[in-house]
């Protein structure tokens, strides 16, 4: 993680959250680039149905709203919300930020790190999403996953693989009863014999 005390403090500005307190409301324009230091954040959205969904949680040493800042819709895509108790984010304005990436390079290398490592993620998410067949497609997940995830609920996996919950939850049932995978109450292993 890259240590924000590294960079002049006139380029950004320090703010804290506590747990749940929204940081931007979804459909309200981006004008800052956040960088978390410390706490959790999520940001989700609800869709037509009501369900809640989550499109991203950032960690301690990522950045958020640096796409949405250089983009035409400038609109954040969910509610963007602390999901910690002392949620500290260094916010940089597009001008401020752009100084910062000239003027540190170790910054500039960590930033351009990050986004190609977000690239690659998006580029296999959408391998993923992209595989009709829903046995395929797990397999190929657990594959990109070095064949063992770690997984917060099947509800979650579900959005990340795209299918449907129950859909998964009787896919997984199945492969278990296969001996193809196995499961643990968070995880799920490619048995050997696959």
């Amino acid at each position: 993680m890259f240590d924000i005390s590294k960079i002049n403090p006139s380029l950004y500005s320090l703010k804290q959250y506590d747990l749940g307190e929204t940081i931007f409301h979804e459909g309200e324009e981006c004008r800052q680039i956040g960088f978390l230091i410390t706490g959790k954040i999520k940001i989700s959205s609800v869709t037509s149905r009501g369900n809640d969904i989550n499109l991203r949680n950032v960690e301690i040493g990522e950045f958020f709203g640096n796409n949405l800042i250089y983009s035409k819709s400038r609109k954040y895509r969910g509610d963007v919300s602390s999901f910690s108790d002392n949620t500290k984010i260094a916010f940089f304005s597009k001008e401020q930020f752009e100084t910062a990436l000239s003027s540190d390079r170790e910054f500039l290398s960590y930033y351009l790190t990050l986004s190609a490592q977000s690239g690659n993620r998006l580029n296999k998410a959408l391998k993923t999403i992209s595989i009709q067949n829903i046995e395929e497609r797990f397999f190929y997940y657990l594959s990109i996953n070095g064949d063992s995830i770690t997984f917060r609920s099947i509800t979650d996996l579900a959005l990340e693989l795209n299918i449907r919950r129950e859909t998964l939850s009787r896919l997984i049932s199945n492969l278990e009863k296969e001996g193809k995978i196995k499961r643990g109450s968070k995880t799920i292993t490619k048995s050997n014999t696959h």
